[in-house]
């Protein structure tokens, strides 16, 4: 936890200074693309994350509701992002 919490705090820290104009074009493009597919991973990890603290006992609030809440996103959405983890989750072929 300690390693994974230090690295989003450090990316927080650095995108909360980021400045585009001061890549080229060329940069924006790699960055665009590789903030996007981190972006994806945090709404993974904050899903999967969600799902344990609740089934842990350590929130009141349904997964999808608490999700929605910290992500500030819909319930809806929420719950679709929870599915896509659950069902993930049980298929063998997405193991590493």
């Amino acid at each position: 936890m300690r390693r994974l919490g230090r690295l989003v705090d450090e990316l927080c820290d650095v995108l909360a200074s980021f400045d585009p104009a001061l890549y080229s074009g060329e940069d924006c493009v790699r960055l665009a693309e590789g903030l996007a597919r981190g972006a994806k991973a945090c709404e993974t990890g904050s899903a999967r994350a969600a799902a344990r603290a609740w089934a842990c006992g350590r929130v009141e609030l349904p997964p999808s509701e608490f999700l929605s809440r910290l992500g500030g996103c819909t319930a809806g959405a929420a719950r679709v992002a929870l599915a896509t983890v659950q069902s993930v989750a049980a298929c063998p072929r997405t193991e590493l």
